[in-house]
């Protein structure tokens, strides 16, 4: 099943038109990440256009193009890829469940998609993209390994950090509840698809979060702090709560 996280849209028509692309192609599992995540390039931080984790699709930032003016300097775009890759593998290869010998153990690969037929230059290495041959170009990108994706949107939404999980190396019996309690714990470090959009998603007016007890709600809240903070530097966030645990 496809996910969609809206978060930030800065190019709208983009947008709208990769999730109409994916919507149409037999993809059985991902999530498109909007606006988000946000990482450190240089001097700076920036938020990727999108980011798509799939088993079937492997791992892709997406730097969308809603139009190309004439003498477009195609090294910048190459450049600019260039960095959101360092800094969201810097980010990443902090997780020792995504490593393998100190480096990633999947490939981050780019496309600049335009919602238009577009070619780049031969000597060009951008790898560019739009709704006619996207499917083509996704079967060109290495899979994910098996079991990984689960650690990397758990990297990519902040949750294994917030919530570390209890180490059971002593675990050797797959039926034992200790192996049980293992791979319930594996899920839980993921947001669920209402958490996702919680976090990230900011609707026109009021939002409410609800939810029974342990249900996520203080890390939905202090996630979406966080990203709102980062979207938006100059803003002044409160934060009114009555539990430690947020604290």
């Amino acid at each position: 099943m496809l996910d969609f996280v809206i978060g930030t849209k800065t190019k709208p028509g983009a947008v709208d038109n990769l999730i109409a692309a994916l919507r149409g192609m037999d993809i059985p599992e991902g999530i498109l990440y909007v606006g988000y995540p946000i990482v450190a390039t240089e001097n700076e931080t920036s938020a990727i256009d999108a980011l798509f984790t799939s088993p079937q699709c492997g791992v892709i930032i997406f730097d969308l193009l809603e139009h190309v003016p004439a003498g477009t300097e195609w090294k910048e775009i190459e450049d600019h890829e260039d960095r959101l890759v360092a800094g969201l593998t810097s980010r990443l290869v902090l997780y020792k469940d995504l490593q393998k010998r100190g480096r990633l153990a999947f490939e981050i690969s780019t496309i600049a998609y335009a919602p238009f037929p577009l070619a780049a230059p031969t000597e060009c290495l951008v790898t560019v993209a739009s709704s006619t041959d996207l499917k083509k170009k996704l079967d060109e990108i290495p899979s994910v390994p098996e079991g990984l994706l689960i650690h990397l949107n758990a990297a990519l939404q902040n949750v294994s950090t917030i919530k570390p999980r209890k180490k059971r190396a002593s675990v050797k019996e797959q039926t034992s509840r200790g192996s049980l309690l293992k791979e319930i714990e594996k899920k839980i470090a993921n947001l669920d698809p209402w958490q996702r959009r919680g976090a990230i998603e900011t609707p026109e007016g009021p939002q409410r979060i609800r939810g029974i007890a342990g249900s996520g709600k203080t890390i939905v809240l202090a996630l979406k702090a966080a990203y709102l903070h980062a979207q938006h530097p100059d803003w002044t966030i409160g934060v009114t709560f009555n539990t430690r645990s947020l604290y």
